[in-house]
Formats: C-alpha cells, sequence, structure tokens
C-alpha cells in the first residue's frame, strides 16, 4: 500500500499541518482534535484524559477553524501540549524558502511534538518511521529543480511524493507454512500433517470433457477422464504427500456441517481422536431486568425540563439523562440553529428590558424603534466574529424582530414583568430550576409566560398523554398564571400561540387543537408531570419510545432501537 494509506504517516502529515496553523493561528477543529488525540506525540498516554476534554471543549465552539488564543485558557491542563504550541509558535519560519529547508522545519516540528517517544513503536511502526525518514528526503531533490515555497505547497508535496512510494512490513521468519497440495510438490519439512484425506480429495470424481468424445478424452490422457488416470493421479499425489517429511501426520474429520465424511481408500486410519471438550460448558442464562434503574437519590436535578421531557417520550431517554452524557454539536460554517436561537432571544431580551409596556412600544417613533432594535441586535450578536454570515443574520433579526414587534402592538394592553427569568420548580419533588423568556402582566390583570421559538411550534405539544414541549405547563402548574403562549419567529410566519384563560389576553386562537379549557388543562398538565417525575425518580427506564421520539435523540450509542 501507498505510504499514506498507514496512520502513522496519516498522522505525521495531520501533526506537520496543525504545525502550520499554528503558525498562522488558524486552527482547524478536525486537524487540532486529531493531532492533540495522537498517540505517537510526547507525553499522549499521561494527558490522555486531559486531552480528551480539550477536545471536546473545542468541539464545543461549532466551529470549523479558531484562534489559539481562544483556547489559551483551557491549556493549562495539559501543560506539555501548552509548552510544545509554544516553542513552536516561537519559532516562525520564513512564509517562503526552499523545500530542503522546509524538511528540516518538519523534522524539527516532530522534535518538538517529540513524536514516537511516548511508547515503544511496534516493528511495523518501526518500518514505517524509518520509512518516512527515508521517503521524505525527496524534498530534497525537489529543491534542485524548484525554487522558494510556501509552507502549504511544501507539505501537499510531501504528501503526493509519499503516496507514490509503496511500503510493505518485512514479517519475521516463521516455522510454520500452510500449503494446498499443489504448492507443497516437492518441498521437505522437519513435519508435515495433511488434513481433510477424504474421498472427496483422493481420489478425485470422474470428470469427462462435455465437448470432447469420451474415447477421445481417454486416448489424450486428458485428465480425470478416466478412472486408470484418476487412480493414478492420486496415488502420485499421495506418494508426493508422503515424501513432504520423515514424520507426516493424514488426517480428516468425520463430519462437517452436519455432514457425515469417508475417509481416502489410499490410507487405513487406524487411531481416532475425540475432539476437545470446550473449556466453558453450556449453562442456563440468568435474566436481567434493564427496564429499571435504581431508585433515584438526590431529587436536586439539572436540566429537568429536558428530563420530563425525555422521560414522557421514551423512559430509557429520560434515564440516560442520568449518565451526564454531552453531545457536541460538528463544527459548521456560519450560525446554527441553536446560535440563531440565543441570538433572538437575546436581542429581544434586551429589547423587552427597555421597553417595558404595550404603551412605551406605542410611543416609539418609527426611526427610534428600528435605530433601538439595531442596538439590541449588535448587543447580542457582538461575541461573534465579524465575518458576512454575521452581516446577514443581523439583517434577519431584525425583520423577525420588526414583524414581532408589529403583532406585540396590535395585542390587549400589557406590560413585561420579566425577562429570562430562573425560577425554582419542584414537580412531585424533583427539583430544578428553568428559565422563562417573558412574562406579561395584561391589562386584566392575567399574566402570560411566553417562550420565543424560532421553529414551527405548535400548541397541541402540551396537549395529550406526552406533553412534547412541558417547560411553560410545569410553570403553569408551578406558579400563578392565567395562560401560555409561544411566540414564533422564522422566516414562514411571526404570531403567538397558546392558551389562556381570558380569551381574550391572547391574540385569536385556532380552536383546531385537542386542549383542554383551561382549568381541566392544569389538572391534566399536573398529573401528566407528575407521573413522568416518578416514573424518572424511581428509575423507570423501558425502550418503548413514542411516536418521532427517536427522530432527533442524542443517545443513539446507547440504544437499542435502530432507526
Amino acid at each position: 500500500m501507498p505510504l499514506t494509506d498507514y496512520p502513522l504517516i496519516r498522522h505525521i502529515l495531520t501533526l506537520l499541518k496543525l504545525c502550520e496553523q499554528l503558525q498562522n493561528n488558524r486552527i482547524n477543529t478536525d486537524t487540532f482534535n486529531t493531532a492533540i488525540a495522537s498517540p505517537y506525540i510526547a507525553h499522549a498516554q499521561q494527558e490522555q484524559s486531559v486531552r480528551a476534554v480539550l477536545s471536546n471543549r473545542v468541539l464545543s465552539f461549532s466551529q470549523t477553524h479558531f484562534k489559539l488564543t481562544r483556547l489559551e485558557q483551557y491549556l493549562d491542563s495539559t501543560p506539555t501540549l501548552k509548552a510544545q504550541f509554544k516553542s513552536i509558535i516561537s519559532q516562525p519560519p520564513p512564509r517562503q524558502q526552499s523545500y530542503d529547508q522546509w524538511l528540516r522545519f518538519f523534522n524539527d516540528c516532530l522534535q518538538i511534538l517529540g513524536f514516537a517517544t511516548d511508547r515503544t513503536l511496534s516493528s511495523t511502526e518501526y518500518q514505517l518511521f524509518n520509512k518516512y525518514q527515508a521517503s521524505s528526503l525527496g524534498l530534497n531533490q525537489l529543491a534542485q529543480t524548484y525554487g522558494k515555497v510556501g509552507i502549504s505547497q511544501a507539505i501537499s508535496n510531501l504528501e503526493h511524493w509519499l503516496s507514490q512510494v509503496i511500503f510493505q512490513a518485512q514479517s519475521a521468519k516463521t516455522p510454520i507454512q500452510i500449503l494446498g497440495s499443489l504448492e507443497a510438490e516437492g518441498l521437505y519439512y522437519d513435519a508435515a500433517w495433511v488434513l481433510d484425506m477424504t474421498n472427496d480429495f483422493l481420489p478425485a470424481a470422474l470428470n469427462s470433457p462435455r465437448f470432447i468424445p469420451a474415447d477421445i478424452a481417454q486416448q489424450q490422457q486428458i485428465p480425470h477422464s478416466s478412472f486408470e488416470l484418476i487412480a493414478k493421479d492420486a496415488q502420485d499425489t499421495l506418494n508426493d504427500l508422503i515424501n513432504l517429511s520423515d514424520a507426516v501426520i493424514f488426517s480428516y474429520a468425520k463430519s462437517h456441517q452436519a455432514s457425515d465424511r469417508q475417509p481416502s481408500p489410499l490410507l487405513k486410519f487406524e487411531t481416532e481422536t475425540q475432539i476437545l471438550q470446550h473449556k466453558y460448558q453450556n449453562t442456563d442464562l440468568e435474566s436481567l431486568a434493564d427496564i429499571q434503574a435504581n431508585q433515584l437519590a438526590d431529587k436536586q436535578v439539572r436540566g429537568g425540563v429536558g428530563i420530563l421531557k425525555d422521560q414522557m417520550a421514551c423512559a430509557f431517554k429520560g434515564f440516560a439523562h442520568r449518565l451526564n452524557t454531552r453531545i457536541f454539536d460538528d463544527p459548521h460554517i456560519g450560525f446554527d440553529r441553536k446560535e440563531q436561537g440565543t441570538i433572538v432571544h437575546n436581542a429581544l431580551q434586551y429589547f423587552y428590558q427597555e421597553i417595558t409596556s404595550q404603551a412605551s412600544l406605542l410611543a416609539l417613533s418609527d426611526e427610534a424603534l428600528n435605530t433601538l432594535i439595531e442596538q439590541k441586535i449588535a448587543l447580542a450578536i457582538e461575541h461573534y466574529a465579524d465575518t458576512g454570515f454575521k452581516t446577514i443574520e443581523k439583517i434577519r433579526v431584525k425583520e423577525l424582530m420588526q414583524q414581532f414587534i408589529v403583532c406585540d402592538k396590535q395585542r390587549e394592553s400589557f406590560s413585561v414583568i420579566s425577562t429570562e427569568q430562573t425560577i425554582n420548580a419542584n414537580i412531585a419533588g424533583l427539583q430544578f430550576t428553568t428559565r422563562l423568556d417573558r412574562l406579561d402582566e395584561m391589562g386584566n390583570g392575567d399574566r402570560i409566560v411566553f417562550d420565543y421559538k424560532i421553529g414551527k411550534p405548535s400548541v397541541a405539544s402540551w396537549c395529550g398523554e406526552v406533553i412534547k414541549e412541558p417547560q411553560l405547563p410545569i410553570y403553569a402548574i408551578s406558579n400563578n398564571t392565567q395562560g401560555i403562549a409561544f411566540i414564533q419567529l422564522n422566516a414562514d410566519k411571526v404570531s403567538i400561540k397558546g392558551l389562556s384563560k381570558d380569551p381574550n389576553s391572547l391574540p385569536k386562537q385556532s380552536s383546531r387543537n385537542s386542549c383542554l379549557d383551561w382549568d381541566e388543562q392544569q389538572h391534566s398538565w399536573h398529573a401528566t408531570l407528575n407521573t413522568a417525575s416518578q416514573d424518572f425518580q424511581i428509575g423507570k427506564a423501558a425502550v418503548l419510545p413514542t411516536k418521532a421520539a427517536c427522530d432527533y435523540c442524542d443517545y443513539d450509542a446507547l440504544c437499542r432501537v435502530e432507526k
């Protein structure tokens, strides 16, 4: 195979690319995570765990590239890596130099990273590293033909050069050879064991050519065309096998795949060896109930809304929260849905912290309103890098906010009581905190809780046997509230969807849902949420997902359900 198909060589190339990116202070996420997880660099085993944590930290950036300065505060946990990076950055090479100079720089980088020093290389790895060192000298030949090049071009040409080198590891000589009867013909060994000496092997079956008359085939002595030829070939083969060694053992299996087999009539088998008994005999299996975990000891939990949501969708999904696993988003270009939602949430939070009533909103001129919206969006997005994506996102969020404010102006009179308020919840003894996007008090005294959604929320997700979005129902049964509502914020539609005790407290709603009257619905929420909380606390963990529960599940690696 080409050298570049071997893991050790791929690790070398990845480390060289990381050195380049450290010099440019623009590091690729995949390259960085592959490099620091390499088993070939210094202290790879000693810092294995903390480097895995560092890798997760980089994944949490959710970006394809990042600057080292963003990671500096986390490098103290990996002092070896920190020292290596500092040493590489402190020795910047010229932007353009000859291939032989780049080769010296590459070797220096590998030496700084302590390549092939953390553990003893296997025989194949040792041969590969030696082959790399010899093959990489090919860059010196390029130096005689080409002038100065940049580091990217040098690494690319090194990779191309190595891909042209075919490598086969040398294996140690083995005292045993496994050959077919034809391959072994004429050889001699200290000892030989001939297997499968059945009547299917010797003598061979009669097999006359289909398109040659039998008499002509026999006259021309075509193999397997007559019993005489078959008998002679069988005896010759047997003689060759006997002459393999002074100590030859012939054997055959009396049965194979539930069928009986017969020995070759050319040999007489006198002894029969019983098959070895299995060391471990079959035993009765013990049944284990895996649908019930231990009872929850600590009733104070994090992410209580998500726990109850998942417990109702699938008991195992709820139980998985006990494992404290975390899913990291793949690096991406631009803003993902989560980041877009955060920006919209923050912009509206800052806006309604200043505009605390409908009267204040209506009093704003169009110019003042647009200026205020732009200010709050700029504040919400200031921590993101200045890119074209950021400019586009500002425009998108501004359009959404303008459309929503039109809806807000048309509502009944209201005052904003709080935004992004953290509350304590206690559902059947399960204690957790949750955050509400916005709480309004209407002119009639009703309190309405709002949840911003950039997707397409449905009021039906609150009703029925399974509450698909339990955050607002949790608040509704825990506090003095007369209504809950989604604020839908997306390009398709901006609207307010909800339930309220007084129909006038919210814009006119569609009657096409399965929800009950406000008081009855609160009783239903109370019963459903309490049951889910109790199921989680006693450890119910059956894998019985409801419809669509598996669509965006983060626990594929833990669950037996095949999507």
